[in-house]
């Protein structure tokens, strides 16, 4: 007796390369059978919603372990953020800065005023943390 059955090979369709529920600012992970999405880095799920699906913003700025260095401002970006130095402070880049995660980081130092022409001043210039007077 043969046994007449068919060898049927079940392909897995990528879900990602066709129209997809993933938000445009997530990712489409192909899985066997299924897919699944995940917002980009700088964004995240909005609350009771299926993940990657509605993705939003984050707001670095408002999250304390993503803020600036101390004498920096943290400007929020859609998608990420910048630092920059408060007035009175100049910046060195930070180039031993490798994690994805910050981007042109930098540490400040103050600013001589009176370095240069005296501050402008007609008497003692003295310089202070950020200013001068």
């Amino acid at each position: 007796m043969h046994n007449n059955s068919i060898d049927i090979s079940i392909c897995d369709i990528d879900e990602c390369l066709q129209q997809n529920d993933c938000d445009f600012n997530a990712q489409c992970i192909n899985n066997n059978g299924s897919y699944s999405c995940e917002c980009n880095y700088g964004y995240k799920n909005v609350p009771e919603s299926i993940p990657g699906t509605k993705c939003t913003d984050i707001d670095e700025c408002d999250t304390p372990a993503e803020s600036c260095p101390l004498k920096m401002d943290c400007t929020n970006e859609i998608g990420g953020y910048f630092c920059t130095c408060n007035t009175g402070y100049t910046h060195e880049i930070d180039t031993s800065c490798s994690n994805r995660n910050c981007r042109n980081y930098t540490s400040c130092f103050d600013i001589d005023e009176c370095d240069e022409d005296n501050g402008g001043c007609q008497q003692i210039c003295e310089n202070t943390p950020g200013t001068y007077k």
